[in-house]
């Protein structure tokens, strides 16, 4: 369920001041588009206090990193089973699903068609379909996860006042940082040797979170030509599987053609936030998510571009990333914490003793109180189904979750930013911690990653998603896609304390995970 990239900051505390806060840039950069609303009246204006997206986003597995990411056996193996590995982690793991990786490769020409598609991992059926006799793709993930095992991606500044590296998550090792573009201006990553190996949140929740909101629902199986013109099929969660790795590992370079944004740092605590003098999260980095953001976010992504966004739900170190697709909004009177309607839950700044006066912006003259209740997909283990041949709304596991925060809002009600927390009841004390998510990211609208091939196979606009396919789904692939594919599967590990060398992953070839998804989606 893991896998965006952290890098921990160098010192653990910050000033905070009274200063402008202006969010409209940040909430710009995040929707890649100006904010439709951006004042708390039109929420209500608009009947958006309540909205989901178009499409609820799928659930599915994180496909850990423990357990053999998408190599996995899945349909062969019972939850419990799979899990009772798992908790024995990954040296142990390792020893198991190289077994049954080794027992496919020595008995796979013997079974039958059935056979084939039960006993399958999806990274296997997918050799098949382009033509591994060797089934190189599914060799590629292994050497690469075993790497990941043993190496870790540090950050070193070329700050010389800084004293040692970065470490990026001690948890995680994927080379690239969602920070990457700012920080490589005053530094590099390298990898190094390391003795950890994978935390059991450790996977590809990267590529599953924004898999499940670009890319629609497979509900049906689709039965394709293998190489030799045999068939082969791919369940749901096969395609599923797919779908996730193509977005977690595709590279031209990392992430570069989906152009995620961040709205929020990484927290590196392994707790509960620690809170200064004022009450406030001592941490910048844990505290670096503007309720103001958070709040234009909810309304804007999902109320008006009906689309969802990936919000990390742990604000402490472990990262655990999920789609968000529903949000209602409810108001209260920040001084009272009476609930009732937007006009009479709207206070003057002035008549409200607050704690967080000084971290208020100096343009804010009301507040009010909010309680955003969401809604999320939520992942679930492939081997919980492991027999379904279909996949359907009903299928999926999600989750609530409710942040209660304040809005400060300017003399026109523009909302400027906000606070964490519920402050009505203080009765002097300092506040207690606020639940808050650690950050949020997104892509713009209708975005698609490609992989480094796929331009070659393609006819038409594939930048703008407008595609011709060369393939039909019904003949054997297209030689030149059979090419790509196997070129795109190769993977390189990085040279150690390089900073020029960076790692390669391993790639499905993107126009083929579409075509499939066009033909499961209902």
């Amino acid at each position: 369920m893991k896998k965006i990239i952290i890098i921990s900051v160098l010192i653990s505390t910050s000033t905070y001041a009274k200063t402008t806060k202006n969010i409209d840039s940040e909430i710009t950069k995040l929707l890649a588009h100006d904010p439709v609303i951006t004042q708390v009246q039109e929420v209500v204006n608009q009947g958006l206090n309540r909205a989901s997206t178009a499409a609820q986003p799928w659930s599915g597995s994180y496909w850990p990193d423990i357990t053999g990411s998408i190599t996995n056996h899945y349909r062969d193996r019972t939850k419990l089973w799979n899990q009772a590995f798992f908790a024995l982690g990954y040296q142990v793991s390792k020893i198991r699903f190289m077994n049954n990786f080794e027992d496919v490769q020595k008995s796979y020409l013997g079974w039958d068609h059935s056979k084939l598609n039960e006993k399958l991992s999806p990274s296997e059926k997918y050799d098949l379909l382009v033509g591994n006799h060797d089934f190189n793709f599914t060799k590629a993930i292994l050497e690469e996860l075993d790497f990941r095992a043993s190496h870790k991606p540090s950050f070193v500044s070329s700050n010389s006042s800084s004293t040692k590296d970065t470490e990026i998550d001690p948890d995680d090792n994927h080379e690239s940082s969602r920070f990457s573009e700012d920080k490589r201006k005053n530094g590099f990553t390298v990898w190094r040797d390391s003795s950890s190996h994978y935390a059991y949140w450790s996977g590809i929740c990267d590529g599953w979170s924004p898999a499940s909101i670009y890319l629609p629902r497979p509900v049906k199986p689709v039965t394709v030509k293998s190489f030799d013109g045999s068939p082969i099929t791919f369940y749901p969660d096969d395609l599923k599987a797919l779908g996730s790795y193509l977005f977690a590992r595709t590279n031209t370079p990392y992430f570069a053609s989906m152009q995620y944004s961040f709205a929020g740092q990484a927290c590196r605590e392994k707790g509960k936030p620690k809170l200064n003098h004022d009450g406030k999260v001592e941490d910048s980095a844990c505290n670096d998510l503007d309720p103001g953001v958070w709040h234009l976010a909810l309304v804007n992504r999902i109320g008006v571009d009906k689309t969802g966004f990936i919000m990390d739900v742990d604000n402490n170190v472990k990262i655990n990333n999920h789609p968000v697709f529903y949000y209602e909004l409810e108001y209260f009177n920040p001084k009272t914490g009476k609930i009732g309607s937007l006009k009479d839950s709207i206070i003057a700044r002035a008549e409200m003793r607050d704690s967080f006066e000084n971290y208020r912006d100096p343009k804010a003259k009301s507040l009010v109180g909010v309680r955003s209740k969401v809604k999320m997909s939520f992942y679930i283990w492939a081997e919980d189904h492991h027999e379904l041949t279909s996949d359907s709304v009903s299928e999926d596991k999600t989750k609530d979750e409710e942040y209660t925060y304040d809005l400060e809002l300017d003399e026109d009600g523009k909302i400027l930013g906000g606070e964490w927390g519920d402050r009505s009841n203080e009765n002097g004390e300092k506040s207690r911690y606020a639940k808050q998510p650690d950050f949020i990211w997104m892509a713009p609208l209708h975005q698609l990653p490609y992989s480094q091939m796929s331009s070659s196979t393609i006819q038409g606009d594939y930048l703008n998603n407008k595609f011709e396919w060369a393939w039909d789904g019904k003949s054997t692939l297209p030689e030149d896609w059979i090419a790509a594919a196997k070129e795109d599967q190769k993977w390189s590990p990085p040279v150690l304390n390089n900073q020029y060398s960076k790692l390669k992953s391993a790639q499905v070839l993107s126009n083929i995970i579409y075509k499939l998804f066009e033909m499961a989606k209902e």
